[in-house]
């Protein structure tokens, strides 16, 4: 596949959102939707910016913010915001009659050109085992979605949360997070697209050759979770230790379970993670 276009969706302006997007634009065309206190980051080469409310403001949003139902730990907006990610990004591909694009969360940094990665099948995200009951954590963070992809999802939106015929599908996990941490989030309804194999799907988890190096996507900088093992990745005071290696122009780290060590293709930083995100950064890393 060639001319995959990047896109970030991030509503208003934070901290690591300039050094993030430096970083994802110096390989890939990025187009950032935004409110306007995200616009002033086009000055950058490789940065496109799309007004949020453009699409915000269709009665498809309306109808999904009055009917929407938070069941989580986190404010009612974030949950929200969440779900809605993917409907922006499906109307921002039909507006521009993109077939994909290259899904990529503004805490989540891209260190290679998404056009080079050997893709074998139309859609690619982040799909990492269920370690326990309803940790349901497929992502888009990282991940090559099609309009087909877009199309599941909200079918799937509608079903659960709007005509309620598939909402026995969140009732177990409403009631486990009654007690636990965690939520029914857009998480969710990856877990259940992959599960009912409704698109022709690829994980992103499992490592890659490209020009004979082993590449990896990994879901969380904070741990040391891979495909294999929550503890498959080499950690240093509670992170992913990352490897840079100047004579080969790339960022590594190391595989415990396999004993090999494997080139970075993102870093994804969640939560409080996202502070490391930075001008410092930025300096680090080969990309």
């Amino acid at each position: 596949m060639t001319n995959i276009n990047t896109v970030v969706v991030h509503d208003k302006n934070s901290d690591f959102l300039e050094s993030s997007l430096r970083i994802t634009s110096k390989n890939n065309n990025v187009f950032l939707i935004g409110n306007q206190s995200v616009q002033y980051l086009e000055k950058y080469e490789n940065i496109n910016f799309v007004d949020i409310n453009k699409y915000f403001s269709q009665p498809k949003f309306k109808k999904y913010r009055e009917s929407f139902e938070h069941f989580g730990d986190k404010d009612e907006y974030s949950y929200y915001f969440w779900f809605m990610r993917l409907f922006l990004i499906f109307e921002f591909m039909k507006d521009y009659n993109f077939d994909n694009i290259f899904s990529c969360d503004s805490d989540n940094i891209l260190l290679h050109d998404v056009n080079l990665y050997p893709y074998k099948a139309e859609n690619a995200i982040c799909i990492p085992p269920v370690w326990e009951p309803h940790w349901f954590a497929s992502s888009v963070h990282a991940g090559l979605i099609t309009q087909e992809f877009c199309e599941k999802y909200e079918m799937l939106y509608e079903d659960i949360f709007i005509n309620k015929s598939k909402f026995n599908l969140i009732k177990d996990k409403i009631i486990h997070h009654q007690t636990n941490p965690g939520g029914v989030c857009d998480m969710t309804l990856y877990h259940y697209i992959v599960e009912m194999e409704l698109v022709d799907i690829q994980n992103l988890l499992e490592p890659v050759l490209i020009n004979g190096k082993k590449y990896v996507f990994i879901n969380n900088f904070a741990n040391g979770e891979g495909p294999q093992s929550q503890n498959q990745f080499k950690v240093g005071r509670k992170k992913i230790k990352t490897y840079i290696s100047k004579k080969n122009k790339t960022n590594l780290i190391y595989d415990l379970v396999n004993k090999e060590y494997l080139n970075l293709f993102n870093l994804h930083f969640q939560g409080k993670s996202k502070k490391y995100i930075n001008p410092r950064l930025e300096k680090k890393l080969i990309y």
